[in-house]
């Protein structure tokens, strides 16, 4: 059940946050599929400046996707075999 990674996910965050003794931000509560795409990022200021950025990245992900799938092609059989 995904409840059960909640509890150890927050204590997570809070500890890195006390650790670095700042305030999480967006981009540390993110799961580590979209972190991965804005990790090389420089973090922007504000949340919804760092909403932005993931919502971006995931547009750029997704066009890029969009663009290899255009480009895979399946073979039509031109006979069926017995």
């Amino acid at each position: 059940m995904a409840t059960n990674y909640i509890a150890p996910w927050l204590l997570m965050v809070s500890a890195r946050a006390a650790a670095t003794h700042t305030s999480p931000n967006l981009f540390d509560c993110l799961p580590g599929e979209l972190f991965q795409l804005v990790r090389d990022d420089p973090v922007p200021a504000t949340d919804a400046e760092q909403k932005a950025l993931v919502d971006q990245r995931l547009k750029e992900e997704s066009a890029a996707a969009k663009k290899i799938e255009s480009k895979v092609t399946f073979p039509i059989p031109t006979a069926i075999m017995p």
